[in-house]
């Protein structure tokens, strides 16, 4: 239907390659919930927190204010929870057993494929926070490849952790 009702003028060629563009672009951007945004910022207004978490990367927004969902939706007052949500993607320096197995358990879960995920597979089931340091320190390297931003958490947790490498 759409091809009938949709006529493109000028080279295929060219807007194939003007399509593909757009498409790598809008795909960079992430899978972004706008909605979303709108509640963290609901959530940091309530729990007077700084909003600059906002100009985290976006793909990283649900562990810098997911434990407010908890916490506000669900009334989950427990520490350990919050701080194991909270902590998730970029850990922390001080980070509890329970915050550690749920850091490192996003790294491994099923769903994450390639040789990195494997290799922090292969020592999560042997030496856990060796796993966590090469998670870690990976993690950096490869933001910093893409020139993306990096949470600071991230270097404390490296620097936190290095010590098991």
């Amino acid at each position: 239907r759409a091809k009938d009702e949709y006529v493109l003028e000028g080279d295929s060629e060219e807007i194939r390659l003007e399509v593909n563009n757009l498409k790598a672009k809008i795909k960079d951007l992430g899978e972004v919930n706008t909605g979303s945004i709108s509640e963290y910022e609901r959530l940091l207004d309530k729990y007077c927190l700084d909003k600059d978490v906002l100009k985290e990367n976006k793909k990283v927004l649900h562990g810098i204010c997911g434990y407010l969902v908890v916490l506000d939706e669900l009334n989950i007052t427990d520490e350990d929870i919050l701080n194991a949500i909270k902590y998730h993607v970029f850990g922390n320096d001080s980070m509890s057993v329970y915050e550690e197995i749920v850091y490192l358990s996003d790294f491994v879960e099923p769903n994450r494929t390639g040789d990195f995920y494997d290799n922090i597979r292969k020592y999560a089931y042997n030496d856990y926070k060796k796993a966590i340091a090469i998670a870690t320190k990976e993690l950096i390297d490869y933001l910093e490849s893409l020139n993306e931003s990096i949470h600071p958490n991230a270097y404390l947790t490296f620097e936190s952790y290095k010590k098991y490498l």
